[in-house]
């Protein structure tokens, strides 16, 4: 009977090992979240609503939702950082920033004595901006200093067989692309057949989404943005040998790829300034 009782003992030990490593992983398995979207298809586990003035699934606390034209900026500051800022002049509640470490963010118009004033509710987060000018402070620290919207020592390019022009640092250098010539090349030492980044444009498409996803490139930090007016999206991409930022904007049936195949801040921050400036010229 002892040695009964001992294999019953050890046979339920099994068992309430067996069950409880079930239990642990049922509890431990990550749920899925991609079932989880509300009646417009938006994310909502991953913080996505339906914004009915751009017909489109955001996230509030990156971009404000309104129908007014967006005017953009872009702040190079000390230390390699820059600012790129959307404004809504004519419904001048919020700003959009996204800002060189990867963050994006809308914030508040608050009251201000001289200039424009945005802050989050408790102050932990202000984006100072008057005239062409611009700070941030955190937790009361400034975290981005001396941050001006530089025009000066511009040079002006434009692609009409692209339907598209800039303005790009003297540092760069700025070519057609001899394979496409409604493409172009730029970087710091760019010609016609290479560069460090460029735009590239794409006829015959018919969303953002889709033709991101026809890209052998792993993307993140997709941020919604505007250039020249034109809805589009900033991404972060993870690429085989490179990675980068690129903004892509669907205008006429054609994408525009403006990126830069670098990780530097520096070479980020020429990037905003570039878009900041970005026409379509057709």
């Amino acid at each position: 009977m002892k040695k009964i009782h001992i294999g019953m003992t050890a046979a339920g030990i099994i068992f309430a090992i067996a069950v409880g490593v079930y239990a642990w992983g049922r509890l431990e398995k990550p749920q899925p979240i991609g079932g989880q979207k509300d009646a417009h298809g938006c994310l909502v586990a991953a913080g996505y609503s339906w914004c009915d003035a751009r017909k489109e699934c955001e996230r509030p606390w990156e971009r404000y939702c309104t129908t007014a034209t967006p005017k953009a900026a872009t702040f190079i500051c000390a230390d390699e950082k820059s600012i790129s800022a959307i404004f809504y002049p004519s419904d001048d509640k919020y700003v959009d920033l996204v800002l060189s470490d990867g963050r994006a963010l809308s914030v508040p118009h608050a009251i201000s004595a001289s200039g424009a004033r945005y802050a989050k509710a408790d102050e932990s987060f202000v984006f100072w901006n008057k005239g062409d000018t611009a700070f941030i402070t955190e937790k009361g620290t400034t975290t981005f200093s001396g941050c001006a919207i530089t025009t000066q020592n511009k040079v002006q390019f434009t692609n009409s067989k692209g339907g598209y022009g800039f303005d790009y640092p003297p540092v760069w250098k700025v070519a057609i692309n001899q394979y496409n010539n409604s493409n172009s090349l730029f970087g710091p030492n760019a010609d016609s057949a290479s560069g460090l980044g460029g735009v590239e444009v794409f006829p015959n498409q018919k969303s953002i989404d889709s033709f991101l996803a026809g890209v052998a490139a792993q993307y993140d930090n997709k941020i919604t943005i505007a250039v020249d007016g034109v809805p589009g999206v900033r991404v972060h991409y993870k690429g085989t040998p490179v990675s980068g930022t690129a903004f892509v904007v669907l205008k006429d049936g054609n994408i525009f790829n403006i990126y830069i195949n670098s990780e530097k801040g520096e070479n980020v921050s020429l990037l905003d300034q570039l878009v900041s400036t970005f026409k379509f010229v057709r």
